[in-house]
């Protein structure tokens, strides 16, 4: 942890006035921090996603609902982003696919699509920097 980190953890810990609230964008070096951070632990960046949606880079988990129609969720580009996770879940109990769609001619595991049939089907994927991978 660098020298700078650690003096933002230190005062975020110490400052009642800033404890808990949403980190945007904070950065040291190549860490990138998103979501809430609290003494009672870390919440991530999550979209509840009931139609067609892609996922910001602030994202960390997708909780889709395909009730009323099939669901495309596309996924940012994985170039130069190694390392970046996402967790996507199907929540519902329809016939209705989420179809999980990395941008341009990328994959996820060597598929262009990824299709979650099942409730409660869930993916957690990582980029390698160039496409991505389950895990």
């Amino acid at each position: 942890m660098t020298e700078r980190a650690k003096e933002v953890r230190a005062k975020r810990h110490s400052d009642p006035s800033i404890a808990g609230q949403q980190n945007q964008a904070t950065s040291f070096g190549e860490v990138g921090l998103f979501g809430v951070l609290s003494t009672g632990g870390y919440t991530a960046g999550y979209q509840a996603v009931t139609g067609d949606a892609t996922l910001g880079v602030q994202d960390y988990m997708a909780l889709v609902d395909a009730t009323s129609a099939a669901v495309t969720l596309t996924l940012p580009t994985a170039v130069g982003r190694a390392g970046k996770q996402y967790a996507i879940a199907k929540v519902d109990s329809s016939a209705n696919a989420v179809t999980i769609d990395p941008a341009g001619s990328e994959t996820l595991d060597g598929d262009t699509t990824v299709d979650l049939m099942l409730q409660w089907e869930a993916l957690q994927i990582v980029s390698d920097g160039a496409n991505w991978v389950a895990f």
